[in-house]
């Protein structure tokens, strides 16, 4: 799947605007994904520094499933 294949890309050949690309496409087949969501957040706010977007995708992935909330990344986020 695009998910997994976002997380290769960015766990082992630090290519982030690929993994980025990805985790878009997988967004796009499924705008409910949770882990496509809090990954590309991450991704986001780790790697390209895009902190609005990461904020929106994190609020996306607690929305659809309140459980995975992380407050160490909420701190980072500043919400």
């Amino acid at each position: 799947s695009h998910g997994h294949y976002a997380l290769l890309l960015r766990d082992h050949y630090n290519d982030y605007e690929g993994a980025a690309i990805h985790f878009k496409k997988t967004l796009e087949l499924d705008p409910n994904n949770v882990p496509a969501h809090f990954n590309y957040a991450s991704l986001l706010y780790n790697f390209l520094r895009d902190h609005d977007k990461a904020r929106f995708h994190y609020r996306k992935a607690i929305e659809l499933n309140p459980q995975i909330v992380n407050r160490e990344f909420e701190k980072l986020l500043g919400i």
